[in-house]
């Protein structure tokens, strides 16, 4: 039988130091020091945005996911590729403590409808790439299409994300 002593056990199990700011603090923090930086620049179409700009619309984000009653603890999911609005829903989603979920848009469709019945998100966003396999998914919610601009224009039952975030005014 092997005995360790007392303080050999609490040395060696002690908890990380806890990390002086949060997410939500350290992204304020950012936006604040950094104001008219650039932060993002879309590969899609070439716009910029600014740390600033990333504020108001991250905002604006939090505050539409709000006033629809989705909650710390609820699930967003995304089945999209690189999108500035996938950023930006991720900081919000972050600030209000509610779960973002990027499914792999590579899922064979069997693996997408199982891990949205497994999921259960309040919303659902993606964008025009991949919303035929989004819209036959068994997501029975809203579903938010990222905007796209290069000219495609998303199918009729899904709802372009600029119109989903401007219901919030």
């Amino acid at each position: 039988h092997l005995t360790v002593p007392e303080d050999q056990i609490q040395n060696t199990f002690r908890y990380p130091p806890a990390m002086p700011s949060t997410l939500q603090e350290l992204i304020s923090k950012a936006f604040m020091k950094y104001g008219e930086r650039p932060l993002i620049f879309s590969e899609i179409d070439g716009s910029v945005f600014h740390y600033s700009d990333v504020q108001a619309i991250t905002h604006a984000i939090a505050s539409r996911l709000t006033k629809l009653g989705v909650k710390k603890g609820d699930h967003i999911c995304t089945y999209a590729s690189f999108h500035p609005e996938s950023v930006f829903l991720f900081w919000a989603c972050a600030q209000l403590g509610i779960v973002y979920i990027p499914f792999d848009q590579n899922w064979p469709h069997l693996m997408l409808k199982k891990m949205i019945e497994r999921v259960k998100p309040s919303l659902f966003f993606y964008d025009t790439q991949s919303e035929a396999e989004a819209l036959n998914a068994g997501y029975e919610g809203t579903h938010i299409l990222f905007d796209d601009l290069s000219g495609k224009t998303g199918q009729s039952t899904s709802i372009a994300f600029s119109d989903w975030l401007s219901e919030a005014s």
